[in-house]
């Protein structure tokens, strides 16, 4: 496998003892030995709680100050705990030596696997037999001898928690702002360089190239699509509706390209459904031109905020839709994207999943999401915040469909696969 990665982690119960041995070829991990504590990370994103309990700790303070900020309107509150909000946000894994637990936050951009066998555990980012599983994004486990014990879920957490706001449109979609904005600073300076978003047009990734132009931070919009597509005929015309006059690549990919990716893709992920399979060659085709780079992806907006036209077109079930996105979302989208960025060594991350980001998503009443059968456009919030930001009409009550889509890519992937 070109760029081919290993990341493993062995803890061995040997005589009472703990005895950890590590193998690491990873492109986008590392991790740090700290005697009672082993904490896995992206390499950008090294800031981290030291223990569990103190990610925990840091958790329970965001959502008290968070609930402060809302009811009382101060939104300089905010500045004072990012800082927390960032830590707690970046992707990283800590293993609990002393307390045999473990747990990963709430980003999901790491997948790791883990294995008990015969009272020893491995953690790995790839799956090397039947034995190993899973371990959620968010989840702590305790590690047995025998088995593994779930403690809880930060993100269940989130979505059990009864929260009651009276603030208005305007104010969640400015605090969507300030959050987003926090986190895209935040990266630059951990970044240093120059970095890129993906950038197809649509409101989600428009909000995120509107704030970082807004605040000068210096990231490039990256638009890609079948020559005559929607999104590379409509870029110059979008990227004018909301003011942007820097720098922006635009990448032209032909139907050989989308099948040898395709090709590529089935040979190394398992992948069956074929819209995650289309999703995932349109990724795959942008990042082979971003090796080495970080690359801001809009994913969460649409799960946060109510964005797919199918909460419109079942309005009646939106709220058990909208959680099994969410579970999709963690389970599947974000790991394969992960996958992707090894493969091509590019660091993804998501400015809309911070933990107070999705804790706003939590917050927003759902006639802010989707208004009813009728609501073609949805996701209110993030429109709204892009007309605070003085977008033009065009670009904050813009439709479009799924990047898959207007990129061509979805109709090749389709044809390809009926003939398999």
């Amino acid at each position: 496998m070109e760029n081919e990665t290993q990341f493993k982690i062995d803890i061995k119960f040997e005589d009472n003892q703990l005895k950890i041995t590590g193998k690491k070829e990873s492109n986008l991990l590392s991790y740090h030995d700290i005697g009672e504590h082993i904490i896995i990370f992206k390499r950008y994103f090294k800031d981290t709680a030291k223990s569990i309990d103190e990610l925990l700790s840091y958790v329970e303070t965001l959502n008290i100050e968070f609930f402060k900020v809302v009811e009382k309107r101060e939104l300089e509150r905010l500045d004072s705990i990012s800082d927390l909000n960032n830590i707690v946000s970046n992707p990283y894994m800590t293993l609990d030596l002393p307390k045999k637990r473990m747990s990963t936050t709430i980003t999901g951009e790491i997948p790791p696997y883990v294995k008990l066998e015969d009272g020893n555990v491995s953690i790995t980012n790839g799956i090397y037999d039947s034995g190993y599983i899973l371990l959620p994004p968010t989840t702590l486990f305790t590690i047995f001898r025998q088995n593994l014990k779930i403690d809880g879920s930060l993100l269940m957490e989130i979505r059990n928690t009864s929260i009651e706001s009276s603030a208005d449109l305007e104010e969640y979609s400015t605090l969507l702002i300030h959050i987003i904005r926090s986190r895209l600073e935040y990266i630059e300076n951990r970044v240093v360089k120059q970095f890129y978003i993906s950038f197809s047009g649509g409101v989600d990734s428009s909000l995120l190239l509107k704030i970082a132009y807004e605040n000068g931070i210096n990231i490039v919009p990256v638009t890609i699509g079948l020559k005559g597509s929607k999104d590379l005929l409509e870029i110059k015309n979008n990227l004018k509706a909301l003011g942007y006059k820097g720098d922006s690549i635009l990448i032209e990919v032909d139907v050989n390209a989308v099948s040898e990716t395709l090709d590529y893709i089935t040979k190394h992920l398992e992948i069956r459904n074929k819209i995650l399979l289309s999703i995932a060659c349109v990724e795959h085709l942008l990042m082979k031109n971003l090796k080495k780079k970080v690359l801001v992806m809009g994913q969460g907006a649409d799960e946060l905020f109510g964005g797919y036209d199918k909460y419109r077109r079942g309005y009646h079930n939106f709220t058990h839709e909208n959680l099994m996105d969410q579970a999709l979302l963690y389970r599947a989208t974000t790991l394969i994207e992960y996958w992707l960025g090894e493969l091509n060594m590019v660091s993804v991350t998501y400015p809309y999943l911070t933990y107070l980001g999705i804790l706003l998503g939590k917050m927003v009443p759902n006639h802010y999401k989707v208004r009813g059968y009728n609501d073609y456009h949805r996701k209110w919030v993030v429109r709204h915040a892009l007309k605070i930001l003085g977008a033009q009409k065009e670009a904050y009550m813009r439709r479009k469909k799924a990047m898959q889509y207007s990129t061509g890519v979805d109709k090749i992937v389709k044809n390809i696969v009926k003939r398999l």
